[in-house]
């Protein structure tokens, strides 16, 4: 019995004395823990009081990196997606209120993007209707305030309804999709900064039926792109243009419409031929004439056939720039061109011949006053 009692005796002290090391480690640790937490506390301090360099700008250089990171105006930027402004709305909360009282960053929208417009890695199954669209529009207009705005949209009733209110706005419009019972509402009012006018009455990719509407009170407007077909004319301040695209337009169509163009610098005729066997028909046609027309492209339509007589009806004294298909200076390249110059007076600085059969040596022996001549494949 008292040796059991020595044993149990032993065998208490020495857990007595494993406790008390126990307790003297467990103290230092703690010692140790809160000296790193006191570590921590200062280091989380400092952290706390730092400001990344970028977030001392003021708003107003933020504002402008931020209009820097977008292209040029009035191209506009993606919907969505890193080059978007929607984007930078997204970092931080100062980011997005220096974003959301940029009106610059929204002045420019384009509601014809598609989904495979984006990079997949962006988004995730983006997919937009035209009352999206029209949302996003209502959305980007307001906070573009009273910019002048560039709009890309489908001629859809809701994204043309989100439209209408920022008419005044409007400087730049390219439309697809407009058609002859809608397209008259479109511009029924003032647009008094409207300066580029752009309209397809199909896809992004396509120019078909002409339409008619009105376009009347915009003092501003200089350019304009369209399709004129059989007459159909619409009502354009046409005296005041400089800039003018015509798309799928006849020979008898185009000369009507450059008639009433007179301060017409730069023309682009993509030209359409529906019966080829009566250019002889064109024998007598009266000139065209464009005393300030300084540079004149011509195309043409697919499966269309030129007519070698069209070029000559110009009388373009001021031109500086042509490019033509070879197949409009058929059958002596060389000589149709030294009798066009001949009859304009003009003195040419730049030939871009498409699509060439004649050497680009000989276009440069027999016109050495030209300062360039480029021969292209296509004009694509």
């Amino acid at each position: 019995m008292l040796r059991q009692l020595e044993l149990d005796r032993a065998f208490i002290a020495e857990k007595d004395t494993q406790i008390f090391q126990l307790e003297a480690q467990i103290s230092a640790l703690q010692r140790s823990l809160s000296s790193l937490q006191a570590d921590k506390r200062t280091v989380q301090q400092r952290l706390d009081s730092y400001q990344y360099p970028v977030l001392t700008l003021p708003n107003e250089i933020v504002s402008e990196i931020f209009l820097r990171c977008l292209p040029p105006y009035p191209t506009p930027p993606p919907l969505v997606g890193i080059l978007s402004p929607t984007f930078l709305t997204q970092i931080c909360r100062q980011w997005r209120e220096v974003s959301h009282a940029t009106p610059r960053l929204w002045r420019a929208i384009d509601l014809t993007e598609s989904d495979d417009d984006d990079d997949s890695l962006v988004r995730d199954d983006f997919q937009l209707g035209d009352d999206q669209r029209a949302s996003l529009a209502t959305l980007w207009m307001r906070r573009a305030g009273g910019c002048a705005l560039s709009i890309i949209a489908f001629n859809a009733e809701p994204i043309i309804s989100s439209l209408i209110p920022h008419r005044s706005q409007w400087e730049h419009i390219k439309l697809y999709g407009v058609r002859a019972d809608i397209s008259p509402s479109i511009f029924e009012e003032a647009t008094p900064r409207l300066r580029t006018l752009e309209v397809y009455t199909f896809g992004p990719s396509s120019i078909h039926a002409p339409v008619q509407f009105r376009v009347q009170d915009a003092p501003l407007l200089r350019r304009v792109l369209l399709p004129i077909d059989g007459g159909m004319y619409p009502v354009l301040p046409w005296t005041q243009l400089t800039h003018l695209d015509l798309h799928k337009v006849s020979g008898d169509d185009c000369a009507n419409v450059l008639g009433r163009v007179p301060q017409l610098v730069d023309c682009n005729l993509t030209l359409r031929r529906h019966n080829p066997e009566l250019t002889s028909s064109d024998d007598h046609a009266p000139d065209i004439l464009l005393r300030s027309l300084e540079h004149l492209r011509l195309d043409l339509d697919i499966d269309s056939v030129a007519d070698p007589k069209f070029i000559h009806r110009f009388v373009v004294p001021s031109l500086r720039s042509l490019q033509i298909p070879e197949v409009f200076i058929q059958p002596n390249p060389v000589e149709s061109l030294k009798k066009f110059i001949s009859k304009s007076g003009c003195k040419l600085e730049d030939l871009f011949i498409i699509e060439p059969v004649v050497a680009e040596s000989l276009y440069r022996t027999e016109f050495p006053s030209i300062a360039r001549i480029e021969c292209e494949l296509d004009s694509e």
